[in-house]
């Protein structure tokens, strides 16, 4: 299995739907992680600033209030 894979796999690297990424940071955040990174910056490359700052506040919304 390549590395990129592994890391899919493992959940290391998340993607999809914002439903999809809140419920995985969900996860995290019930399992004690207290930091993440949320990169949007291929969206950014492709899509442009604005959709890259929509995407970034759907996950948002997807996970509630802190």
């Amino acid at each position: 299995m390549s590395g990129a894979h592994r890391i899919v796999e493992d959940g290391i690297f998340l993607f999809g739907t914002p439903q999809r990424i809140g419920a995985a940071l969900g996860e995290y955040e019930r399992a004690g992680v207290d930091e993440v990174i949320l990169n949007t910056a291929g969206v950014h490359m492709t899509e442009g600033c604005h959709a890259a700052v929509e995407d970034a506040a759907e996950i948002l919304e997807q996970m509630g209030p802190p």
